[in-house]
């Protein structure tokens, strides 16, 4: 069996790829800052993997820190960054495709 990839790995070699595609340094900037965040739960959950619990904590927080409201901006956001990880966790290559989600409500 595989060992999984850790989340440092994973969050590592995500920017890097960014980095040599020539992404904007403010779009890798808010990627890392939204991968900190979730090394920081890593952290407080006591685990160096992505892992379930995890994803869902992270993703359920979308909300603005300076409105207080629901942030669909956020929340794509968040998405995005989870399937960029766990594509690479999972098959070995990062899924770069958008994410399509219709907002309701």
């Amino acid at each position: 069996m595989q060992e999984k990839m850790k989340l440092n790995y994973l969050i590592q070699t995500v920017l890097d790829v960014m980095a040599d595609k020539k992404f904007c340094s403010k779009i890798i900037k808010d990627y890392r800052n939204s991968f900190n965040h979730l090394k920081r739960l890593a952290e407080k959950m006591g685990t160096d993997q992505l892992t379930e619990e995890m994803i869902s904590t992270f993703q359920g927080d979308a909300i603005n820190t300076k409105t207080g409201k629901y942030s669909w901006t956020k929340a794509r956001h968040r998405i995005r960054c989870v399937r960029l990880l766990t594509s690479l966790a999972e098959k070995g290559v990062i899924d770069w495709s958008k994410v399509t989600w219709m907002k309701t409500a």
